[in-house]
């Protein structure tokens, strides 16, 4: 079975989420790196490398969709954020995998038919999508829209 690897990249959280091409999203499965916001950024990487190198081993994807990053808060957050999702970018092309780019007011589109919609929102509808009663935190909920939104609009990948 082929499978979507979702990702919301972030440097104390990176949500990710793991999505059935063929099949219905309720066989998705999903969770949350962190990192600890002690150690020096190189460690965090370190760390975020191999926790996301681990999912990408065991959890053999056939495509990654990952939400891209806007730039324009202040510029070491940019900096940490881009850092953080290079990681991602790195894993992706070490397995060869094919890579999608989705930016967030186009995933918001896709889940709510807003493009400005609430982290609430889309936990909501993420949820619904699912089928599921259990709680995702935001990180989680933004990974697995990111998937949704790559088996939404590419389905003949």
């Amino acid at each position: 079975m082929a499978f979507i690897l979702g990702i919301d990249p972030g440097l104390c959280h990176t949500g990710w989420a793991l999505l059935p091409l063929k099949d219905t999203p309720q066989k998705a499965a999903w969770g949350c790196i962190a990192t600890n916001a002690q150690q020096p950024l190189e460690k965090r990487l370190v760390s975020l490398f191999h926790q996301l190198q681990k999912i990408f081993e065991e959890k053999t994807p056939h495509l990654v969709a990952i939400e891209k990053t806007l730039v324009g808060r202040g510029k070491p957050d940019s900096l940490a954020l881009a850092s953080a999702r290079s990681m991602s970018l790195l894993l992706t092309g070490l397995f060869n995998l094919p890579l999608f780019e989705y930016a967030p007011t186009h995933i918001k589109k896709i889940m709510t038919g807003n493009g400005h919609a609430t982290k609430q929102q889309v936990v909501f509808m993420v949820q619904q999508a699912l089928n599921t009663e259990k709680k995702l935190n935001s990180h989680e909920a933004d990974a697995v829209a990111v998937a949704l939104t790559q088996l939404y609009t590419n389905q003949n990948f």
